[in-house]
């Protein structure tokens, strides 16, 4: 196995073992996620029954049929169960635009097909990122189809998913197929190349750019470092859970990741670094003692190179 393919099993690894802990929080991301609008599906989901929760070993070996969902926190029996699902946008670093990644409740199903559509059209503008620091520039309806064999990964996009939409900026559409890449690979569970087509026919172009056929997934536009937890607008009490990654690429130079706590008025409370194992680090910090309100967690590479330092990843939670 090449650096680069063990790199990208690593990446799809974390996609997909991510959310084993802390059991709750596929409720945290339903409950943040809930409070935005959110379209109508165009088509049935649908439901696995009698997914479990699927064990690290597993996910990694087989990648199929994953179901993270928290049973103490599970969906009422009448509607779809839901995992969360790795979807990937794009936010400025001082390394240039780069994709961050954020786990969203998706509908639980055992075809990954059907799974890799879901994750797709969860990056269009009429859902995208929860994170306000995160965006997408592919249009509603970018998105139609999608079939998976051992090979590939084939993607149907829509007429309005080839030419830029007005407004979308130069950083969204270099990323886009990127974007769409990270996103599909990781909910099928491994780094298959992925063909983009309209109406069966392959495309050259999308959102105005040139297309790679196939396109395959490039661990070097990821951001060098990006937070898992919490999620954006989490509400805490005592404890605060963090944890996260840095990218395959960066993952041999940077061995620690500092951090600071800020109050609302940008004030820092609480600094400190924590160790990288594995391309991940986690932490949790004793909040108790700050006063109830608002508050951020910044997250950055501790590294020589100030441009790499300089690549944030932030999230605000509430101290209840």
């Amino acid at each position: 196995m090449s650096a680069d393919e063990d790199a990208q099993l690593r990446a799809l690894f974390s996609d997909a073992v991510a959310d084993v802990d802390p059991a709750d929080r596929l409720g945290e991301i339903r409950r943040r996620t809930s409070q935005r609008p959110r379209r109508s599906r165009r088509r049935p989901l649908l439901v696995v029954l009698g997914a479990g929760t699927a064990t690290a070993a597993v996910v990694a070996i087989t990648a199929l049929a994953t179901d993270f969902r928290d049973d103490r926190d599970a969906p009422v029996a009448s509607g779809p169960a839901e995992y969360p699902g790795a979807v990937y946008f794009v936010s400025s670093t001082t390394l240039g635009p780069r994709l961050f990644r954020e786990f969203q409740p998706l509908p639980a199903s055992d075809d990954v097909a059907v799974r890799a559509l879901d994750a797709l059209q969860q990056m269009e503008v009429d859902a995208g990122p929860v994170d306000g620091d995160y965006a997408t520039g592919w249009p509603d309806g970018s998105f139609t189809a999608v079939s998976v064999d051992d090979t590939a990964i084939t993607v149907q996009v829509g007429a309005v998913a080839l030419d830029a939409p007005a407004g979308v900026s130069p950083d969204l559409a270099t990323l886009a197929v990127q974007q769409a890449v990270h996103t599909a690979d990781a909910a099928v569970g491994r780094p298959l190349p992925v063909a983009f087509e309209r109406a069966g026919t392959p495309v050259a172009r999308l959102l105005g750019r040139p297309v790679e056929l196939p396109a395959v997934r490039n661990t070097r536009v990821e951001a060098p470092v990006n937070l898992n937890d919490p999620v954006e607008g989490l509400e805490v009490g005592a404890a605060l859970a963090v944890r996260g990654q840095v990218t395959p690429v960066a993952a041999e130079a940077v061995s620690r990741v500092s951090w600071q706590l800020e109050d609302a008025s940008g004030a820092t409370q609480l600094a400190g670094t924590t160790a990288v194992d594995a391309q991940a680090w986690q932490m949790t910090l004793d909040v108790s003692a700050l006063p109830r309100g608002r508050y951020r967690i910044v997250v950055w590479p501790d590294h020589d190179d100030p441009d790499v330092s300089g690549a944030v990843d932030t999230r605000s939670f509430v101290l209840r």
